[in-house]
């Protein structure tokens, strides 16, 4: 059994896919399996795959009909054969010592997921930016810890995207954890499930993984429909803290984040998708109390986001986009 499955979804990334594999199959540790899955790629993607598999015995091509991110990932846990799984996407690359590190720091302390730090630019990396964990990089350096242990507004700090922890195999095969399919932003119910069932979670302050903002067709550009699954997401991430017993902890921070990012969408959607995301949002009503936000233990702009998110009890769509300082309501 390989010590790490590598999950790469692919789809139609000709492009840019020889430098994804190449950084994984040059690693500094060789005790992994890379499983490639082919979300029904219709330029030469697979057969760059399959060019690579003629010599690297390491490589796993499945081959699927197009079923979106979350169909791959979750052919790829399906598939995987390893003690720990790590998701790469196919425009992204690793630090060449990436599974080293990580594989080192999950067996020395047997931890069921590792958090690590990424590298964040445009496709050529030329104004790259440093990910890190603010507040707490210092405090959880090289210990062990779990939801039940931190603070509740860490939960804030730590990045949701799937591909910046490494993940033992066993949390998510167990506890039968799946992406979502069918919706976008997929990675915010995922790690919410990972980071409340996990016993024992270790940070490794170091940049592992480069990742691609600028991708062309990335969810966090576009402005229509899609964005109405920011709901559905939140949602669930909300049922996810109740049914795993960490609700009454984290439940001010998890609403802060969900109420931010509903008016971050709310920002960029289409006007004239605006009154409908307007009254989807304006229905969403869990029970608030917006005053306790207005402590210093939240800073302004966190403030601000709630003060206008609080507006919807009783603001109406004009008014509200007032207040949101977008007048074009479509």
């Amino acid at each position: 059994m390989a010590r790490i499955s590598v999950v790469v979804p692919v789809y139609n990334v000709e492009d840019c896919l020889c430098r994804c594999i190449d950084s994984i199959l040059f690693q500094t540790f060789a005790d992994f399996e890379l499983i490639c899955v082919n979300d029904g790629s219709t330029d030469n993607s697979l057969k760059i795959l399959q060019q690579y598999q003629k010599f690297d015995e390491r490589i796993k091509i499945i081959s699927k009909e197009n079923g979106g991110l979350s169909s791959a990932r979750n052919a790829g846990i399906a598939n995987s054969g390893g003690e720990y799984i790590l998701f790469v996407d196919s425009d992204d690359y690793l630090s060449s010592v990436a599974l080293e590190i990580l594989y080192k720091n999950a067996a020395e302390f047997d931890a069921d997921v590792v958090v690590f730090d990424y590298v964040e630019g445009d496709f050529s990396y030329t104004n790259p930016q440093y990910k890190t964990m603010p507040n707490y990089r210092e405090i959880l350096k090289n210990k062990v810890f779990n939801a039940s242990l931190l603070a509740e507004d860490s939960y804030k700090y730590f990045s949701v995207t799937a591909w910046s922890k490494l993940y033992k195999a066993d949390v998510i095969k167990n506890n039968n954890l799946k992406f979502c399919e069918g919706v976008y932003y997929e990675d915010v119910p995922f790690w919410s499930e990972i980071f409340t069932l996990a016993k024992s979670i270790i940070y490794v302050p170091e940049p592992l993984y480069f990742y691609n903002q600028g991708r062309q067709g990335s969810i966090m550009q576009k402005n229509d429909k899609r964005c109405f699954d920011v709901v559905t997401v939140y949602e669930k991430v909300i049922e996810i803290f109740q049914n795993n017993g960490l609700w009454d902890k984290y439940k001010h921070t998890v609403l802060l984040v969900t109420m931010m990012n509903f008016l971050k969408k709310f920002h960029i959607i289409k006007p004239e998708l605006k009154k409908e995301f307007y009254d989807r949002i304006k229905n969403f009503k869990p029970d608030i109390d917006f005053s306790i936000y207005e402590s210093d233990e939240y800073l302004d702009f966190e403030r601000n986001y709630v003060r206008q998110f609080s507006t919807l009890e009783t603001a109406d769509f004009d008014t509200f986009c007032k207040i949101m300082g977008d007048d074009n309501n479509g």
